[in-house]
C-alpha cells in the first residue's frame, strides 16, 4: 500500500471521522437494523368450533427498520498549543422523517396503534481540553 503524499496528510490533519460501532472505528457511519417484530396475532376457531383461540404460529409482523448515523469532527491545538479544541457534528437517523410505525394489530390484522419514528437530528458539540 502506498503512503499518501505529505501535502494530502497535511490537508487532512485534525479531521476526524469515526463510527460509534465498536467494530468499525474508522468509518464515518453507524448502521442500526431491527428485524420485523410481532405486533399482533389472529384469532382462529378452537377445536370445539365455537370459541376463539389466538394463533401464535402466524403473527402479524411490523416492518423491519434500519437507521444510519454519521459524524465528522475536527481537532486542533489553540492558544500556543496549550488547549485542545474539538468540534464535532453528529447526524442521527439520516433521511428519516416523522413516520408512523405500527406497534400493535387487531385480531383481524388492522393496525391498532402506532408510534412516531425518531426523526433526523443534528448535534454540534465543541470541547476544550486543558
Amino acid at each position: 500500500m502506498k503512503t499518501p503524499p505529505r501535502t494530502l496528510l497535511a490537508a487532512l490533519a485534525g479531521w476526524l471521522a469515526a463510527s460509534t460501532a465498536a467494530v468499525a472505528q474508522t468509518t464515518p457511519r453507524t448502521y442500526r437494523w431491527q428485524d420485523k417484530a410481532a405486533i399482533g396475532f389472529p384469532v382462529i376457531l378452537g377445536p370445539d368450533g365455537r370459541t376463539g383461540v389466538i394463533d401464535v404460529k402466524n403473527p402479524y409482523l411490523g416492518e423491519a427498520e434500519s437507521n444510519v448515523d454519521l459524524w465528522v469532527g475536527y481537532r486542533r491545538k489553540v492558544f500556543g498549543d496549550r488547549i485542545a479544541w474539538n468540534v464535532q457534528l453528529n447526524v442521527k437517523n439520516v433521511g428519516r422523517g416523522n413516520q408512523l410505525i405500527p406497534v400493535s394489530a387487531q385480531p383481524d390484522g388492522t393496525i391498532a396503534s402506532t408510534r412516531i419514528s425518531t426523526p433526523q437530528t443534528w448535534t454540534l458539540t465543541n470541547t476544550f481540553e486543558f
